[in-house]
Order: structure tokens, then C-alpha cells, then sequence
């Protein structure tokens, strides 16, 4: 009787620990990132993606393309999270991705640092110079990237 109790509270405490352990090991979605044997043409994709979405003014694609935990940084120095974006998303017009674009992944992790020219309008401000710089960062959940962040710099001088 006594090692019938003894075995019941060693399971109880092994399955608590489990759970724990399960808990702090990180999200499932890490594991079942695909390994891309080619980052650059992914980042490519993704950022035509992006610009596609608000050239189209597609706020639902939008919505699902943008991770939980976005954020945006403008070349003015202004920012916004997820929700602020969405209610008031870039207007693009027209754009172009320049040739030399450099990404890498680790996991579930996508680091892309890529240019463009764009024709857009901020805030009913157009926007209009040349090949700028942007940083983007996706995150591999629910079997797709969603991007994470993302940060436009002025036209170099």
C-alpha cells in the first residue's frame, strides 16, 4: 500500500516536471521551420509579398501577414505596432527591389536586409527618392513566415 502511494506521487511529480519542461523548451513552431537551402530568394518573396499587400491595399492579407508582436520603424523616426499599422498601412504605388538583397535564417528565424524604390504614401505624406534600405526580420508560426519587424532607412547620401 505504501509503495502503491510512493509510486503515484513520483508520477505525479514526473508528469508536473514534464509539463514544465515542455512548457520552457520554446514554441513548437521553431522545430518545423523549413530549412531554406536559399534565403535571399525567400526574403526576395517575401518582400514583393509585403509591398504587394499594401500596393493592393489589402489590409486582411496584411493582418495575416504580420506577426503578433510587429513593429515598424520609419525613416522619420516614428514607429507603430501591429494594430497602429494596420489602421493606417503605407499606400504603395509602385516599387522596385534592387538586385543585391542578403538574408539569413537560424531556425525559425528570417533576417532579411534588402533596398527598394518605392513610390508610397505615409501618413498623406508621398514619398518618393531612390533606393533605400530596409531591414525585415520573419518568424516561422502556423507553417508560414510572418514578419516580425521591419525598419526603413533614408536613401544613403
Amino acid at each position: 500500500m505504501r509503495r502503491r502511494l510512493i509510486l503515484r506521487r513520483a508520477g505525479t511529480i514526473l508528469a508536473s516536471a514534464l509539463v514544465v519542461v515542455i512548457g520552457f523548451a520554446g514554441p513548437a513552431h521553431a522545430a518545423t521551420a523549413p530549412h531554406l537551402k536559399d534565403p535571399a530568394a525567400e526574403g526576395r518573396r517575401l518582400s514583393t509579398e509585403f509591398l504587394t499587400l499594401l500596393q493592393r491595399g489589402d489590409t486582411r492579407g496584411l493582418a495575416k501577414f504580420l506577426d503578433p508582436t510587429f513593429q515598424i520603424q520609419r525613416t522619420d523616426g516614428s514607429g507603430a505596432d501591429r494594430s497602429e499599422y494596420l489602421a493606417n498601412p503605407a499606400k504603395v504605388t509602385t516599387f522596385t527591389i534592387d538586385p543585391v538583397l542578403e538574408a539569413r535564417q537560424r531556425g525559425d528565424v528570417l533576417t532579411v536586409r534588402w533596398g527598394v524604390d518605392v513610390d508610397s504614401t505615409i501618413d498623406g505624406v508621398s514619398q518618393r527618392a531612390g533606393v533605400a534600405p530596409r531591414l525585415s526580420t520573419y518568424r516561422w508560426t502556423a507553417n508560414r513566415w510572418r514578419m516580425t519587424s521591419h525598419a526603413n532607412f533614408n536613401v544613403p547620401s
